[in-house]
């Protein structure tokens, strides 16, 4: 499966406009997680009830962290050296670093992965990834861990390709993996934005019923100032009268309506707005 990946991988940066291609387990903001393992830092007392780390887990490939432009803050991301048969490596959020180890850095500590019911695993921290949002938009900082493809090989893989602005190039991508391999189908085509509104779904709903209940506010509003002014119209229908009589013009009385009609709902946006 690395091997294909890595074959898929130089086959999507030959095409034009393409600036960076990598591959990864995981895609964000879907509203699930995935584990390897759990989690326990030596020496440190983790906040489970066992003593462990809770963090979720996704296995990227090198370049993942350039072109999902997502910052390595302290040491440094994967190289294609890291590899089966080379010491284990991972890359971690900023939060498990606060949390492991607080005030301190996170590069060349190791923490131990859970492979089975007495065995575990050490993995070496080589970068500190910036925090970013996993599962929700609305989610709290959480401790996360990257590790590298070729060590942790996974079959259901996603690939990210960045390229150029305003040009289309869906169809070459499918081109592309059928020529490397037509018995592996592209399950899923679609940009990073779209893939991530599934996670804003609930923030979308929430801001059009917030949209539609201020859309009926304002309707409200208009409906009242329109009933204020009729009564204060009909109030001083003598006085507009008299103004006319004296030559005032149908605009004059339009005018001097309007102007206490404006004051009206200048005071009450201010008030509103406060």
């Amino acid at each position: 499966a690395v091997a294909l990946a890595q074959r898929f991988t130089e086959r999507l940066q030959g095409i034009s406009g393409v600036e960076s291609v990598a591959h990864a387990r995981m895609i964000p903001l879907q509203g699930s997680g995935f584990g390897l393992g759990g989690v326990r830092v030596p020496g440190v007392t983790g906040p489970e009830t066992d003593g462990r780390f809770d963090a979720d887990w996704d296995i990227v490939s090198p370049g993942y962290f350039e072109t999902i432009k997502m910052p390595i803050v302290e040491g440094r991301a994967f190289r294609e050296s890291d590899r089966e048969g080379t010491p284990r490596v991972a890359i971690v959020s900023e939060t498990f670093v606060r949390q492991a180890w607080p005030g301190q850095s996170g590069v060349g500590r190791t923490f131990m992965q859970q492979v089975s019911e007495k065995d575990e695993r050490a993995i070496e921290i080589v970068g500190v990834a910036k925090d970013a949002k996993y599962r929700y938009i609305s989610s709290a900082p959480a401790p996360f861990i990257y590790v590298p493809m070729a060590q942790h090989p996974a079959g259901d893989i996603q690939f990210y390709v960045r390229h150029a602005p305003g040009r289309e190039i869906g169809q070459e991508i499918r081109a592309a993996m059928a020529q490397v391999e037509p018995n592996v189908p592209v399950l899923m085509l679609q940009s990073f934005e779209d893939a991530a509104a599934i996670g804003l779904l609930p923030q979308k709903l929430a801001a059009w019923g917030a949209g539609s209940v201020g859309t009926i506010g304002i309707f409200l509003a208009a409906l009242g100032l329109y009933g204020l002014m009729a009564f204060l119209v009909a109030q001083r229908t003598r006085e507009i009268a008299i103004r006319m009589a004296l030559g005032a013009s149908d605009r004059d009385m339009r005018s001097m309506v309007l102007k206490q009609a404006g004051s009206v709902a200048a005071i009450g946006g201010v008030i509103g707005l406060a």
